[in-house]
Formats: C-alpha cells, sequence, structure tokens
C-alpha cells in the first residue's frame, strides 16, 4: 500500500456524518467537525464543464494568456486552502468555514442558507473537490435498486456526482462535485449552492420518488 493511499484511507477513519429525521448533520469529534473521505467508489453521471476560457452554465468568464507559451491558459493561480477560507468569509455569511489540519488540509464550510448543511472541500493538485456525505446505505429500503435508480436520475441531480463511500467500517452515501483548482470563486461558490440544494433533494425529492 502507498503512503498516499494510507493517508486517503485515514482520512476516511477521520470521517463521520449521520443522516437522521431527514436532516443531513456533520458529527463532531472532540468538539470538531470531522472530514468525509474524498475518494469516489462509484459510477458518476455529472454533467461536466471543461476548464476552458468560458464556462456557459454560469457565464463566467476565464482569464486567458494570450502569450505563445500560455495561449489558452487560466491565468488564475490554483487555490489554496487558506485562500478559499479568506474568499468564502466575504460572501455576507452565507458561509462559516473552518479549515482543517492534516497531511491534506480541507475545508470545512456550514451552508447557513442551506440548514448548516456540512460541505468539506479539498484543494490539491489540478481540482478542487467538494464533498457531502447523505446517509449510511444499510439504512435505505433496497439500497441495490435504489444504486440502481439514482445513477438513472441524472437529470434530477444535475452537476454533482452521487457515491458511496467508506467511514468507520461502514458505507455512506456521498455527493461529490469537482472543478478545476483554478476556477473563479463565482464557480466554486455555485459549485457549493448546486451541491448543497442537490443533497437537499437527494435527502427528501429523491427518495421519495423512489419509494413511489
Amino acid at each position: 500500500m502507498t503512503g498516499r493511499h494510507m493517508r486517503q484511507q485515514q482520512r476516511k477513519q477521520d470521517a463521520g456524518m449521520q443522516f437522521a429525521g431527514g436532516e443531513i448533520q456533520s458529527a463532531q469529534h472532540d468538539g470538531q467537525p470531522t472530514r468525509p473521505a474524498l475518494l469516489r467508489h462509484a459510477p458518476t453521471f455529472r454533467h461536466r464543464h471543461p476548464a476552458s476560457p468560458c464556462c456557459k452554465c454560469c457565464g463566467v468568464v476565464l482569464g486567458v494568456s494570450s502569450d505563445s507559451h500560455g495561449k489558452g491558459r487560466d491565468l488564475a493561480e490554483p487555490w489554496t486552502i487558506d485562500a478559499l477560507a479568506e474568499a468564502l468569509r466575504g460572501y455576507d455569511g452565507e458561509f462559516a468555514v473552518q479549515p482543517l489540519e492534516g497531511d491534506e488540509p480541507v475545508l470545512h464550510v456550514t451552508m447557513r442558507e442551506h440548514g448548516d448543511l456540512a460541505v468539506f472541500l479539498s484543494a490539491a493538485g489540478d481540482q478542487i473537490v467538494a464533498s457531502t456525505l447523505l446517509w449510511p446505505v444499510d439504512e435505505q429500503a433496497d439500497a441495490d435498486a435504489f444504486n440502481r435508480f439514482i445513477l438513472k436520475a441524472q437529470k434530477v441531480v444535475p452537476l454533482s456526482n452521487f457515491a458511496i463511500t467508506e467511514v468507520d467500517g461502514r458505507d455512506y452515501y456521498e455527493l461529490v462535485g469537482e472543478l478545476a483548482a483554478a476556477s473563479p470563486i463565482e464557480m466554486i461558490v455555485l459549485e457549493l449552492r448546486v451541491l448543497a440544494d442537490n443533497a437537499i433533494s437527494a435527502a427528501d425529492d429523491l427518495r421519495t420518488a423512489f419509494a413511489a
């Protein structure tokens, strides 16, 4: 097992979330929010938008270098967790942010306009990953059929990936979004809002539709 794999497995053991009464709640350990694993273990159906000069889905235009060495390259620097925290604090209290230390730093984001939903941001390499846990797989009635159902429901939950991830030896449904590491803050905020909307939809509308 490689050192990176071992760190990823440890992050799974560090994570903890619980789903109760139709609400998604963040678990805490010693007064600190725990972190979800950011690895995905299920096929995805995200409507992807390339890290190109223009993202038509949100009307954001990215800076592009015009010199011969950087033609078509986004001029923005990749985000760090500290820089993301500072930028998100400027959104009029919409987000409460807390950097979590570790081998791979993670930003815990509380979505105040989405029932204090906990989302975790990781910024490493060429991508930013936003992740939120939903509910334990063993609490889902007819889980195999539900798994097929959500993989077919891409238009119901756009711009996010469903996944199953292990936390403390227990499988959880997870919702994940990804962006290029140098995406404008407007796109990152859009991703957070869409992910939160989709998580609430999955916890309510999607489960209701499956049970009907």
